[in-house]
């Protein structure tokens, strides 16, 4: 009889050892790309989110706003004049609590919105940044593609983007991010990025900018009468510097264009 009862007992475990395994698996596959901390600064903390074929990297309490306003062409925040705005690649810089600070209406696109984090991996600024973010911002954060946001077409009066051109390895992907923020724009919206390039010779980098799929999409789009034709290429700051004796270079090249009232087919 007692051994009759340990086996039943030892049964039960095994079956309850299973059923843990089987939720910890299905929890695993449900959870989405994973966001993991590589690394944790004073001022913020590095992530890496992995996503099926690429990586997509940001930071969380890092850039500061006057930084970024001015890398996209404002010399200050009393300067960005339209009111409903869409941010693309912005993770948590505090740039779009900045912006809804200033009375914008401001929706923010990253993959790593409502992505699964470990806690321990972040320092205090980090987590009340996110928890910040999460409570101004709520529904507004989309955690989506920037190619393919699910948003409403022709919703935004002004769509800014700075470093996530930068961070997409297919020129392609890039091209088709372009054409999804002209797609959201409201007519005599405008859309402004701002990307940068290291240890890249920068007549190579601008060859290659001008050259490339992004520019292509806007010189197509302008042919067919969705974006005003005189869009703007600016290439800035080319600051070289030293590790272990080695130069390099950091190179900032920005795009803006506007919409016009034609029909994106």
């Amino acid at each position: 009889m007692i051994k009759l009862l340990c086996r039943q007992l030892l049964l039960g475990m095994a079956l309850l050892v299973l059923l843990a395994s089987f939720v910890a698996n299905a929890s695993e596959e449900t959870c989405g790309p994973e966001l993991r901390a590589t690394s944790t600064t004073a001022d913020g903390t590095n992530f890496l989110l992995s996503q099926g074929e690429g990586q997509h990297e940001l930071r969380v309490f890092h850039t500061p706003t006057l930084y970024q306003l001015q890398k996209l062409g404002y010399s200050h925040i009393g300067h960005v004049r339209r009111k409903k705005i869409l941010l693309l690649g912005d993770g948590f810089s505090g740039f779009a609590l900045a912006l809804q600070n200033a009375g914008k209406d401001v929706t923010s696109v990253d993959l790593a919105y409502g992505q699964q984090y470990d806690p321990e991996g972040l320092n205090d600024a980090a987590l009340e940044m996110i928890s910040t973010y999460e409570e101004q911002l709520g529904d507004r954060l989309i955690g989506a593609p920037a190619s393919e946001t699910g948003l409403e077409k022709g919703s935004f009066q002004l769509i800014l983007s700075h470093m996530l051109l930068n961070n997409i390895p297919s020129d392609q992907e890039k091209a088709r991010v372009i054409a999804h923020a002209a797609s959201l724009l409201r007519t005599n919206g405008e859309a402004r990025f701002v990307a940068w390039n290291r240890d890249v010779d920068p007549n190579v980098l601008k060859q290659e900018v001008r050259t490339g799929p992004v520019m292509g999409m806007l010189r197509y789009m302008a042919g067919q009468g969705w974006i005003k034709p005189g869009f703007k290429l600016k290439f800035s700051e080319i600051a070289s510097e030293y590790e272990d004796g080695k130069p390099y270079f950091h190179m900032y090249y920005s795009v803006r264009f506007v919409r016009t009232n034609k029909r994106i087919r």
